[in-house]
């Protein structure tokens, strides 16, 4: 074995250790994009491919260089076993297909870069002896390959060398200095970006000195032009080739979104890593007056609950029935949407009234919810989840937050997986904590039943049989979740049969929806159909309170239920409950929000879903605008993706084609929709440029 492997070496023995780097860099990426294609039966798109399989190229391009440096001059077998560790990312998105039968997206990958300690503590608990067996193997099989193939054995004329500059201990010093200002900024500003922020010194180094080593030894043009054209991605892919990139169907792919996640995700930068409160919120909360309540506030946040699977909103099957009682004595919306399809951008716009269309600045100077109320009543978060995923945690503890409670976070969890939590435990600080409140309170739930794994207590399992993996079929996928939604309105009605329903105000919502394959796609965080974006909005207000509001406000409200309204218009109507039920004005001006109080009346109204904060998160420019006529979803690389009747099609089955879709109908959506988003401006620039043109 050792003889074959020293004859294998001596074969390998390059005469431009270039080529074979990048041979072998085309090698890897075929190899994956045959796997993604071979799994998915996706479809195969000439347009993409190129830029697919150079951008690929290009990642393990580096890599090779990592191993090629290590490898022939340092001999350090221990580096060169941590860079071909480096190759087996992929290995982790096989993991969740052959669980899931999906790929993780783009923005989900990524968490492994942003989110390590959430992921680390998710797969500790999921690895198996199999999986390790296999990580193992992955890592030994990319290390023999490479060693192979990018070994030089004897000497050669140092001229040759591509990697002098990279090793030079000059630029390793530089290296190493550049490094540690990186990781300074990111100890001064943002942990998450710890990762990818110290690659960019070494990637620099490493493509610089194959450059040098080009111009040096006189390689031939195109090889000299083709590495260049391969740092010219690098260096643009971020401003160009990933806007294009994102703009596609949202699919998981091992071809454009796995390069993206596993080499992009490193250079997506953010300006802003949270959506912590400053100064000027600060400032804000200071000139609020005391507020005068005698009545509460609950906020009720269940995780990817959509919609449609209610049997309260028709759902053939019974859901939440057992929170019948309560609907009855609720206002129920019909087409409520959410802000966006995932929780760290959903969740901020929910609970400050302001979507993906406000500078994040303005988000970070404005107040939350409960902050309005907190000089004059108790508030809280209390939460099933994790809170520190997207560090939401420093959201949650804003200035006037009094209590924030996880579940994940208590001493006496032993659950695991912060991803396997279940709601009875928030439930039940809830109902130990709220009679403990001495006056008002204003505070949120936030429960995760209607989240995978969708977990449940035993005698909630009326759906059967539960397997996430959908290996007998779509429909024992679904099962988990209804059974998640049989589970959640349990758990809501029991806290709410013991709350003084005379004074206290109660809005049921959800942050996103959840797909069960209607669209091609499994989960959320991704695609803006209406099984993703279309959330419950059920606004509970004591008989007694309704008295006090003006007949012509309670007719609106009772109005926008047939209407497509949003979540982010939670905060303003609360506000401008509060005003009318107390004569107390705690807000400035409603126009200040992009949601809009339900308590007042609009002509005409475009509401829209968006996961694209530019200085927040912005993973897909992805955008669904949707008035009481069409509901349209838009990508600024396809234009118009798909159009529905909004009220005549509420499954979206039947997409319309444009000759069926009214001109003078769309021209007024697509003028409203530049008028409240910016991406909308460039959905108007589209039409503009081509269909008004035609």
């Amino acid at each position: 074995m050792f003889n074959l492997l020293a004859r294998l070496r001596a074969q390998a023995a390059p005469k431009n250790i270039v080529y074979r780097s990048l041979i072998l860099a085309l090698a890897y990426s075929f190899f994956w994009f045959v796997i993604h294609h071979t799994l998915t039966d996706a479809k195969f798109e000439p347009l993409w491919f190129i830029p697919q399989i150079l951008s690929s190229v290009l990642i393990f391009f580096n890599l090779n260089g990592l191993f090629i440096a290590f490898n022939y001059y340092r001999s350090h077998r221990f580096f060169n076993i941590l860079v071909a560790s480096l190759y087996i990312q992929p290995f982790f998105n096989l993991f969740y297909f052959f669980t899931y039968k999906t790929f993780l997206e783009q923005q989900n990958l990524s968490v492994v870069i942003r989110e390590p300690f959430f992921v680390l503590k998710v797969f500790a608990v999921e690895l198996t002896w199999d999986r390790a067996l296999l990580l193992v193997a992955g890592i030994s099989i990319y290390y023999f390959i490479n060693s192979v193939v990018l070994f030089r054995p004897g000497l050669i004329a140092k001229k040759l060398k591509p990697f002098d500059f990279f090793v030079n201990r000059w630029s390793a010093i530089f290296t190493v200095i550049m490094i540690g200002l990186q990781m300074k900024w990111c100890f001064d500003h943002d942990t998450s970006q710890l990762l990818m922020r110290s690659f960019y010194p070494v990637t620099l180094m490493v493509l610089l000195s194959v450059i040098i080593h080009l111009v040096r030894t006189h390689q031939p043009l195109f090889l000299r032009l083709f590495v260049m054209f391969l740092i010219f991605i690098n260096i643009l892919q971020l401003y160009s080739l990933n806007l294009a990139f994102l703009d596609q169907r949202n699919k998981f792919t091992l071809d454009a979104q796995f390069y993206r996640s596993f080499f992009g995700a490193f250079y997506v930068q953010t300006a802003f890593g949270d959506m912590k409160q400053n100064e000027k919120a600060h400032d804000v909360y200071q000139a609020l007056p005391v507020a005068k309540m005698d009545y509460n506030i609950l906020i009720v946040l269940n995780d990817a609950q959509r919609w449609d699977h209610l049997s309260s909103n028709g759902y053939p099957r019974p859901t939440d029935d057992e929170l019948s009682w309560f609907y009855e004595k609720a206002f129920n919306f019909q087409f409520p949407i959410a802000p966006a399809n995932f929780t760290d951008t959903s969740v901020p716009a929910i609970i400050t009234g302001l979507g993906s269309d406000q500078d994040v600045r303005k988000i970070k100077s404005s107040l939350a919810i409960w902050d309005y109320f907190s000089k004059g009543a108790e508030s809280f978060f209390v939460s099933s989840q994790d809170i520190t995923w997207s560090k939401l945690n420093l959201f949650y503890n804003s200035i006037g937050q009094r209590h924030v409670w996880s579940a994940t976070a208590q001493p006496d969890y032993h659950e695991g997986n912060p991803e396997d939590t279940i709601d009875r435990l928030s439930r039940d600080h809830l109902l130990t904590y709220i009679p403990k409140l001495k006056g008002p309170w204003v505070g949120v739930w936030q429960t995760f039943g209607s989240h995978s794994p969708y977990r449940t207590e035993p005698q909630f399992q009326r759906y059967t049989p539960c397997d996430l993996t959908r290996a007998d079929g779509n429909e024992s996928f679904r099962n988990c979740y209804l059974n998640g939604q049989v589970y959640s309105a349990h758990v809501r009605s029991d806290l709410f049969k013991k709350l003084d329903l005379d004074k206290t105000v109660i809005v049921l919502t959800s942050d996103h929806g959840e797909g069960m394959g209607e669209h091609g796609v499994y989960y959320h965080g991704v695609d803006y159909h209406q099984e993703m974006v279309k959330v419950p909005l059920n606004i509970y207000i004591p008989q007694a309170l309704q008295k006090k509001i003006p007949p012509e406000k309670l007719a609106n409200l009772k109005e926008n239920l047939k209407k497509v309204v949003s979540i982010t218009d939670v905060t303003p109507t609360l506000l401008q409950l509060h005003e009318m039920l107390t004569g107390q004005k705690l807000y400035e001006d409603l126009s200040y929000y992009t949601g809009k109080s339900l308590f007042e009346k609009w002509d005409y109204r475009v509401v829209f879903s968006s996961h694209c904060y530019p200085q927040y998160r912005c993973y897909s420019r992805e955008i669904m605008f949707a008035d009481d006529k069409y509901f349209l979803i838009f990508r600024p690389s396809e234009g118009f993706y798909k159009i529905y009747d909004t009220w005549n099609d509420l499954k979206q089955e039947h997409p319309l084609e444009m000759k069926d879709v009214n001109p003078i109908q769309l021209r007024k959506l697509v003028e409203e929709a530049a008028r409240v988003h910016p991406l909308g401006q460039s959905m108007k620039g589209y039409y503009e440029s081509t269909l008004h043109k035609k």
